[in-house]
């Protein structure tokens, strides 16, 4: 068909070289014309500009008194103005990726185009002459436009005098100029949100305007704009991926924090979902070239523990070890007794450094329980990785240690990891992938024999172990923490997303509470919760009116689950209207309340309207497990990983709400929730009542 050469100046019909060859266009001084639009222009003519058009089609020089030329012919009815558009512009405007691309071919008709098309052109302006009955006029010097029941905008009718103005016409072009003008406006605004880099909100003032215009035009600008935004959005995402991962393969850990804050700034999700995957396949990948030996220890049975980092160190259960199948953080686990260990050979940790991490859950605290250990009670000699029996964790060499400040008398799963750099010298501890104690080690470790899991060179241990893992190197704080997220959550749980928020409370101190599923939703805390340490794992406590935490969680969420370990002083009963977790219509979980109905419940709104269902019952100064799900048409409630209730009545999603998410108190009202929480968690999915029941033992984290 040919490249567009121009446009017809009323209905934005693109039109092409063959357009005006076959006499489908037109054009009259600066304008251009299609066949359906070419016989309004030329009503609008004045008698001497038809002559003259004609004259020129047919090739015939005006006379020299004439005083009229083609470049004339829009003297007397200039178009409107047309605002500046990308589509209208000669060239192509920079998009929101930044790159401008290559020209639009600039306008203007061939001349052998008017030469082959002036058959077609001529027997338009015969039929505007003649009136439009298709004979030809009587009178060439006097063309009468108005026979032709045509009401030109401008020029003269029969006999000179005024011609009726075209308002429908005029409201068009007014019509159209307001649809360029608004295009403009909204490019430049998408263009604006693009380029400050915050992407979420481009996309969300593209899907904003996409139902405030239904004309083609509008729609095909919308649409444009929409992948304008996301293809910028890829081509950053792409070089600040290819950064991180470069600054991590280099070592430069310092330098990927930054960077994943950048994409999670965007607030697009899936970026820093990706971004993550990438990062830990990378850490994956050179972690398992570092590796001195990975005990996964899910074995069902016999007196051997494989070695799954390749290096053959197979371990030997001795002294009462024995499996428990489907019982470890991450599928099986190894119960250590007192006496009781794995002995592994060939793993040389001597005067290099090295990482160990591993899964443990001890049976009771205030004893000593070393999970791993190596070599002799001499001095450097004595690898000790464990809990002392004053509660706090160590990772020693015998005479030369470095200890936890605080205590830890939980008896929970814990991801516990130890690294020596022997050109730093820095030796330190992590607690579920956050670093919780560090020192300067003047000399290196310097024993040697048998690695064992379960004991140490003077104490053993009891419990539960998972996981092992012993590396040649000293990993970075970026890695420690990508390894327990990717240690957090098992391979089953893997691609099934929906961990929108994910609040420990274990910081122990602060005023954040940090969100630990990347979504950087971090809690802030009024008044004066107090961090504690409880039975089941650090918790945050809110004793008084006035503590609670604001989290700024705003998703309106069509279908969920809360999670959240829950203890209060009393049972729910008739009190204000408050609970452990609220965002109001999107979801809550309330304890007290006026409400029977909704006294120790879940409940949302749909269509101004509420419903709830109860967790049964709940006892005062005990910790409960609450979990509730929504799948859009059913609400259910899950008490200690047991199902408690359910409630079919509703359907579709909750109305959209305003008010944040707010831990122990009302979201809207000032009312507040008197106890304590731990682990609260937010998906954007119903989790299945197996995946609840295992959250409740504590033996995955489903979902990330």
């Amino acid at each position: 068909m040919g490249p567009v050469v121009d446009h017809c100046y009323n209905c934005r019909r693109p039109l092409r070289a063959i357009d005006f060859e076959r006499g489908r266009a037109i054009q009259v001084g600066s304008l251009t014309a299609c066949e359906n639009c070419a016989v309004p222009l030329l009503a609008r003519l004045t008698p001497e500009q038809q002559k003259a058009i004609l004259r020129k089609l047919e090739g015939e020089p005006p006379p020299e008194d004439d005083g009229v030329t083609v470049e004339d012919l829009t003297t007397e009815a200039p178009p409107p103005k047309r605002p500046s558009s990308a589509h209208l512009r000669a060239r192509r405007p920079p998009t929101v990726s930044g790159y401008a691309g290559p020209p639009l071919r600039k306008k203007g008709i061939p001349a052998a185009v008017w030469i082959a098309g002036a058959g077609a052109i001529l027997l338009v302006l015969v039929l505007a002459l003649a009136g439009g009955d298709g004979k030809p006029a009587t009178d060439r010097t006097e063309p009468d436009v108005a026979k032709r029941g045509i009401s030109p905008a401008s020029g003269t009718g029969v006999g000179g005098t005024p011609a009726p103005i075209d308002r429908a016409a005029e409201e068009a072009a007014r019509r159209r100029e307001a649809l360029l003008g608004e295009i403009a406006a909204l490019e430049k605004d998408i263009r604006a949100a693009a380029d400050a880099r915050t992407f979420k909100e481009a996309l969300a003032r593209v899907e904003a305007a996409r139902s405030r215009r239904s004309e083609p035009e509008w729609e095909q600008a919308v649409a444009r704009l929409a992948k304008e935004v996301r293809d910028a959005a890829d081509g950053a995402f792409f070089r600040i991926k290819s950064k991180a991962l470069d600054a991590q393969e280099l070592g430069n850990a310092d330098a990927v924090k930054p960077l994943r804050d950048e994409v999670a700034a965007w607030g697009i999700a899936t970026y820093v979902e990706e971004l993550d995957r990438a990062l830990e396949e990378q850490v994956r990948k050179r972690a398992m070239e570092d590796m001195e030996g990975w005990w996964k220890l899910d074995e069902t049975g016999g007196t051997t523990a494989a070695d799954a980092s390749g290096k053959g160190r197979t371990g030997t259960l001795r002294g009462g070890a024995t499996w428990k199948p489907g019982g470890g953080r991450s599928g099986g686990a190894l119960r250590i007794v007192p006496g009781a260990a794995v002995e592994c050979a060939g793993v040389n940790l001597a005067n290099r450094s090295f990482t160990l991490c591993a899964w443990i859950k001890r049976e009771e605290p205030g004893r000593w329980n070393l999970f791993l250990g190596q070599g002799k009670a001499a001095r450097n000699e004595g690898l000790h990785f464990g809990y002392r029996d004053n509660n706090k964790f160590t990772l020693a060499f015998y005479g030369n240690d470095l200890d936890t400040g605080g205590a830890y008398t939980d008896t929970e799963w814990t991801h516990w990891t130890g690294t020596y750099d022997i050109v730093s010298k820095k030796r330190r501890i992590y607690r579920n992938g956050e670093r919780v104690a560090e020192n300067t080690s003047r000399d290196p470790y310097r024993g040697s024999g048998t690695l064992w899991i379960g004991r140490g060179p003077q104490h053993d241990a009891q419990g539960l172990v998972d996981d092992v893992r012993v590396y040649s190197r000293a990993l970075s704080d970026s890695e420690v923490e990508t390894l327990y997220r990717d240690a957090s959550t098992p391979a089953s749980a893997k691609g099934t997303g929906g961990l929108v928020g994910w609040w420990k409370l274990d910081e122990a101190s602060g005023t954040i509470a940090r969100d630990a599923s990347g979504g950087g939703q971090d809690g802030r805390l009024y008044g004066s919760p107090e961090w504690v340490s409880e039975a089941r794992g650090p918790a945050l406590a809110f004793r008084k009116a006035g503590d609670y935490v604001d989290t700024g969680f705003v998703g309106d969420l069509p279908r969920w689950t809360v999670v959240v370990w829950v203890k209060s002083p009393a049972p729910p009963g008739d009190g204000q209207a408050s609970g452990p977790v609220h965002r109001e219509g999107n979801f809550q979980l309330s304890w007290n309340h006026g409400d029977p109905s909704f006294r120790g419940t879940a409940a949302l709104r749909i269509r101004k309207k509420w419903y709830a269902v109860g967790f049964g019952s709940l006892a005062g100064d005990r910790w409960h497990h609450l979990a509730a799900t929504y799948d859009g048409e059913t609400l259910k409630t899950y008490t200690d990983g047991a199902p408690a209730g359910t409630n079919e009545a509703p359907s579709g999603p909750p109305d959209p709400e305003p008010l944040s998410l707010k831990f122990a108190r009302h979201a809207e009202a000032g009312n507040y929730f008197t106890g304590a929480l731990r682990d609260v968690r937010l998906y954007d999915r119903p989790l299945s009542a197996d995946e609840i029941k295992a959250l409740y033992e504590g033996r995955q984290d489903p979902g990330r």
